[in-house]
């Protein structure tokens, strides 16, 4: 897939600092579909009851792969090395993409029925829709509030360097 072809090279010795942003930002623009197409596919696999806790456990789950990838990503990078870390993580990008055309169906598209076109056009209607119904204003809530948390992470690894710690020590302090 997309994210491997990009995640790959960034491993190469000698890779630009122009490349390697180029690269990451590929990879982060790639994930925006992938996260809509699993945001649109979860109200018709999981119905609207369902939905929130659906939501719920997919996040907590991403949160604690998070936490467990920032831990073990760290001592990775510390004992083997930053080009293993990052071919092992373009290796765990190839897993997750043959695990998704393996195991997810194909499914046809969302039916839009008139009024909801209707209804979705325009910011004011937008926003009335956003937030009158719960199970998708409370995600939303929390992932504006998300945005916060990443600050830390642009810190971890100057805090892990002022301590006189590398790799391994960014990865602890990330998890």
């Amino acid at each position: 897939t997309g994210v491997q072809t990009c995640a790959l090279p960034i491993s190469v010795p000698g890779m630009p600092l122009a490349a390697l942003i180029v690269l990451l930002s590929a990879i982060t623009a790639i994930g925006a579909p992938f996260g809509s197409a699993r945001a649109a596919i979860y109200p018709q696999v999981l119905g609207e009851s369902r939905y929130p806790l659906g939501m719920a456990v997919t996040m907590t789950g991403y949160q604690l792969a998070l936490v467990a990838g920032f831990a073990v990503g760290g001592a990775v990078a510390g004992l083997a090395g930053p080009r293993v870390a990052l071919l092992a993580d373009a290796a765990t990008f190839l897993a997750s993409a043959i695990l998704v055309r393996v195991r997810v169906g194909n499914r046809p598209a969302a039916v839009v029925r008139p009024e909801q076109t209707a209804q979705r056009d325009g910011l004011a209607a937008g926003i009335r829709l956003v937030f009158g119904c719960r199970s998708i204003r409370t995600p939303m809530l929390l992932g504006w509030v998300s945005a916060f948390y990443n600050v830390p992470e642009g810190l971890a690894a100057p805090l892990a360097r002022s301590f006189g710690g590398g790799p391994v020590a960014v990865g602890l302090i990330l998890a």
